[in-house]
């Protein structure tokens, strides 16, 4: 099995040692799983849709170890968000779970390009599909994120379902 400490802490570093967020931390690591990633992490579906509990507490982990570090800061409204950092000197992991460094880093490039939004949708579109609604998880996604499920985040969520090849 995969230490889930250094699962988090590489992600983290191959992320350009910053990656900003619970909810971005949630959903890369769901979609990497998906790719292939095979961390261990265990999801279930939650209103801001796959969620691990043990990837939460590897993260708290990681942070009392020393090994990722976070800074939390207020955004639009005041409404609070994290931002993760590797700690210094982290070292690059060569390989985490099943897929390399350069896999990883090439599937973190293309998260980079869209928010946190569009990566939950994304993700709740994929843990849908692969747990009971195979032909309809787009329509059940926007049945249980109504707010969220915009027709715009929709169709760039489609794109990088594509993009990651999922």
């Amino acid at each position: 099995m995969n230490d889930p400490i250094e699962i988090v802490a590489g992600v983290v570093t191959l992320n350009d040692g910053e990656l900003v967020g619970k909810v971005r931390l949630q959903k890369t690591l769901y979609l990497l799983d998906a790719c292939g990633l095979q961390s261990g992490f265990d999801y279930e579906f939650h209103f801001y849709g796959p969620f691990s509990v043990d990837l939460s507490r590897a993260a708290d982990d990681a942070t009392e170890v020393g090994r990722i570090n976070f800074e939390d800061r207020f955004g639009y409204h005041e409404v609070p968000y994290r931002v993760f950092r590797a700690s210094r000197n982290a070292p690059s992991p060569d390989k985490l779970g099943a897929s390399s460094a350069a896999e990883i880093r090439q599937k973190l490039e293309i998260m980079k390009r869209y928010s946190a939004a569009e990566l939950e949708i994304a993700a709740s579109i994929v843990f849908l599909r692969e747990r009971g609604h195979p032909d309809d998880a787009e329509a059940e996604t926007c049945r249980r994120k109504p707010a969220t499920a915009t027709s715009d985040r929709i169709a760039k969520a489609q794109r990088l379902i594509a993009q990651l090849g999922l």
